[in-house]
């Protein structure tokens, strides 16, 4: 219905040249005997156009009658006569002519299907036949039930019969009456519900092809252009009279035709702004589309304050604007070259340029024909064949651009995999086996690959170095700063014991070759000779040491600026009695990370009080218990890496653990 707005306003040019009346004869009447194809009534059949008054058939009857008083019959100016949104009812007469010398019958068609009443009244000299027709007239009492309001009109040998024909409607009112005999009414009803079987599978089998694009791809503009052929569909077999042939629904045909334009409105803005994404193309057009999205609601409103005509009114005034803005705005995009540009303003063209067409035929302007007399038709078939050809553009480019995004994925995550591995080959294969130390690791990447890195330094037979780092970020490039940070602790342990100067000659080398990331850091050398730990940190969360005599759980943190941070760096060492059977952990802040808390600082605590109520226990499941323990109190999932270092003291006299399983 929105889309036949042009029709209309072009149609409204030819309402005030009307011709002279003529004698209403029996000289002018329409020869039936000589019917070879169908005939437009036109050539010589009269107009009384009503002016908003209601006449009944004895009004109009008598010449000079006074009830249309002012009011004038006049000569139809062609085969279609259309009268826009002025009128509402209008009368049309002529005479039929037997000449044959036996009884014979035609088939008066009105191709106008949404009349809401045609009166059919025939003058027989016996008496007066009156008939009905139409979307308002039930079809079990209609002469010819078809899809376009028909009557079967029986005259005697040599008879001339008057028709007068009362036209209602309260959409867009037409008077196109031709005359056929029988044999060719069948065959053009035949002929139309074939051609409609296929115009209507075509536009069905494009809707459900672009839903089943959207199923594929997931593409938003799929599904709009879907929906909204779906509406335009629906609109088509309204206009045509397909819609009353099947349902005989009159608050169908027009109530809910009504909504549905409304809804394909809405369909055809939205499916615009996606598929030449005007969002980030096009803001101020973009802005512009959503008020006439909320125009759209203007529609519903006006309908149940004010009634279905002033509602047909704003439908027809706010289609003229949407599609003066979708030409435009296709013009504009071809003008700034975006894809598939030049298909859209193509199919705005079809579309309007033959809805136009029918205007200007039904305005008298240009010669009536089958084409133009089913420009919108064929205006919205060619538009969705046009978008159909574009949106598989889309989809073809959609597909290849995904597949090459899959390949590029495949070729990262066998690069990430690569990497993976390369970062798994520098971490220690396996934990030292010393006497009176047992050790066990945890390391979980946030990514395939992590800035975390710990490592093992075995200075002695009676002293380990253990150290745990972590790279500002995460990902590739966080991971290949933590091998230079192995590189870095590797030269430094070659020259150092203490934790504190193994930091400082870390520091120089790493100031040097990371840029732009700095590196957390914490290196503990365990003593067993002594019975002591030294621990130095940098930047990097304090250990966490669980007392075996007492239970009590503490953590000792020294002061350090984070590793290539300055040039210059001082870092304190801290020294820790140690006692057979005390629990050591070292870790990244990934561990602790998003925990439940209302201050991020007393996050770590959270972790200490954790650690407390599961420190006790076999050694070797700690770091599941304190994993477990930490994602219940955990805000979502952890977004960092994570790395834990358990270190049980279990004093000089401890067999090595690998030892006693060879014993």
């Amino acid at each position: 219905m929105f889309v036949r707005a042009c029709s209309v306003l072009l149609v409204l040019l030819s309402l005030g040249s009307g011709l002279s009346a003529q004698s209403f004869s029996q000289d002018s009447a329409i020869e039936i005997s000589s019917l070879v194809d169908a005939v437009a009534v036109s050539t010589k059949m009269q107009i009384l156009q009503t002016r908003g008054k209601a006449l009944d058939f004895t009004e109009v009857t008598g010449p000079g009658n006074p009830a249309v008083s002012g009011l004038s019959w006049r000569q139809a100016a062609g085969p279609f006569e259309a009268f826009g949104l002025t009128e509402t009812e209008v009368w049309v007469r002529f005479n039929l002519k037997n000449s044959q010398n036996a009884p014979a019958s035609v088939v008066l068609e009105l191709r106008s299907p949404r009349l809401d009443r045609v009166d059919l009244f025939e003058l027989h000299s016996t008496g007066t036949v009156q008939s009905a027709a139409g979307d308002t007239v039930p079809p079990e009492l209609s002469p010819e039930a078809a899809r376009q309001p028909a009557f079967r009109i029986a005259m005697q040998a040599g008879e001339t019969l008057p028709i007068y024909l009362r036209l209602h409607s309260l959409d867009p009112l037409e008077a196109a009456p031709f005359l056929m005999n029988e044999g060719m009414f069948h065959r053009r009803v035949f002929k139309q519900t074939l051609f409609l079987g296929f115009y209507f599978g075509a536009l069905v089998l494009m809707c459900l092809a672009n839903t089943f694009l959207y199923l594929i791809s997931r593409e938003k503009t799929f599904v709009l252009y879907a929906s909204y052929l779906a509406s335009v569909t629906f609109l088509v077999s309204g206009t045509s009279g397909a819609l009353w042939g099947l349902t005989h629904l009159p608050w169908l045909v027009h109530t809910v035709t009504m909504f549905v334009s409304f809804a394909a409105s809405i369909l055809v803005i939205s499916f615009t702004r996606h598929f030449l994404r005007t969002r980030s193309r096009m803001p101020n057009w973009d802005t512009f589309l959503k008020i006439m999205l909320a125009t759209c609601g203007i529609g519903p409103v006006l309908f149940f304050v004010l009634g279905y005509r002033a509602t047909l009114i704003f439908v027809h005034i706010h289609a003229v604007t949407i599609s003066i803005s979708l030409l435009t705005l296709g013009a504009i995009a071809i003008h700034k070259k975006l894809e598939q540009s030049r298909l859209f303003f193509v199919g705005w063209i079809a579309l309007y340029g033959f809805l136009i067409l029918e205007g200007l035929a039904r305005g008298l302007i240009i010669p009536n024909n089958e084409i133009t007399n089913h420009g919108f038709m064929i205006g919205v078939f060619l538009e969705a064949l046009i978008f159909s050809m574009a949106l598989g553009i889309r989809m073809r480019t959609l597909v290849a651009s995904r597949e090459s995004e899959h390949i590029r994925m495949q070729l990262m995550e066998n690069e990430m995999d690569l990497a993976r591995r390369s970062q798994e080959a520098l971490l220690p294969r396996a934990a030292p086996q010393m006497r009176g130390l047992s050790v066990h690791a945890r390391y979980i990447p946030f990514l395939a690959v992590s800035g975390d890195f710990y490592a093992y330094h075995e200075i002695d037979r009676n002293r380990l170095g253990v150290l745990v780092a972590d790279v500002s970020g995460h990902g590739l490039s966080a991971a290949l700063d933590s091998s230079v940070v192995r590189i870095a602790f590797h030269q430094a342990v070659t020259a150092h014991v203490n934790p504190a100067k193994v930091l400082e000659a870390m520091n120089e080398f790493l100031h040097s070759y990371v840029n732009y990331r700095y590196v957390s850091a914490i290196y503990t050398v365990f003593d067993l000779e002594r019975g002591i730990l030294e621990t130095s940190s940098a930047g990097h969360p304090p250990l966490i040491i669980r007392h075996h005599a007492s239970n009590e759980v503490e953590s000792i943190s020294t002061d350090g600026p984070l590793l290539g941070l300055t040039d210059v760096p001082k870092f304190d060492q801290a020294s820790h009695a140690l006692v057979p059977g005390d629990r050591i952990i070292l870790y990244t802040d990934g561990l602790y990370e998003r925990l439940i808390t209302d201050h991020p600082e007393m996050d770590h605590q959270v972790l200490i009080d954790a650690f407390a109520k599961i420190a006790a226990g076999p050694a070797e499941t700690l770091t599941d218990r304190i994993l477990g323990k930490i994602a219940s109190i955990r805000s979502g999932l952890p977004s960092d890496d994570i790395t834990v270092v358990v270190v049980d003291f279990l004093g000089r006299t401890a067999p090595v653990a690998a030892e006693e399983e060879l014993d």
